[in-house]
């Protein structure tokens, strides 16, 4: 379940290892130009749990367990300051080094949700946003102090950005590639959300 994908891990507790973030948000348009109701959302967030799949944590999608393995499981509710309501969100206790080098790193900075599903077809109003100008969260790792970079996106049609370059803050800017973190520039990186 962790890629480099849609959302930002949270780091909630570095002595215990432990990473929340978003499985899914629903009404959100994923990368695979598909979407989940709330109520579909929690379907499958409960359904993980009556399974019992908490140790089934593999990387970027090879189905080998990971193990590391999910200590919380919740839809987020109305109000709560760090995930988006109704999403599914998981805290997962890391065990395995590389893949917590990986997560400190910024390689790894979201989970990515894998199984079955059956598609329909559905009409929604979408608005299309062509910029948008966000800020990075400040800086994890790295020699410089905390410090933030403001970040100009442009989207094409398919809502995927252009590469593009922060702002220069401490006599430095970073390369964006993704809608989810900066590439690493002088042994450090910036996660920001597009929401």
């Amino acid at each position: 379940m962790y890629s480099s994908g849609e959302r930002r891990l949270v780091l909630r507790d570095e002595k215990e290892r432990i990473v929340m973030g978003e499985v899914y948000i629903p009404n959100f348009v994923d990368t695979f130009g598909t979407t989940m109701t709330p109520e579909e959302v929690k379907r499958v967030a409960y359904d993980f749990m009556r399974k019992g799949l908490l140790d089934h944590i593999d990387e970027m999608h090879n189905y080998q367990k990971s193990g590391n393995y999910v200590v919380e499981s919740f839809i987020a509710r109305k109000g709560d300051p760090d995930f988006v309501e109704g999403s599914w969100v998981i805290a997962t206790k890391i065990e395995n080094d590389e893949v917590w080098k990986k997560i400190l790193n910024g390689e790894y900075n979201g989970y990515s949700i894998a199984g079955r599903s059956n598609k329909q077809r559905a009409y929604v109003s979408l608005s299309k946003i062509k910029e948008l100008e966000v800020e990075s969260e400040e800086n994890l790792d790295g020699p410089l102090p905390p410090h933030v970079h403001r970040i100009h996106l442009i989207f094409n049609d398919d809502h995927r950005i252009f590469p593009t370059w922060t702002d220069t803050a401490l006599d430095h800017a970073h390369e964006v590639l993704y809608t989810t973190a900066t590439e690493r520039e002088l042994d450090h990186s910036h996660r920001f959300v597009v929401a």
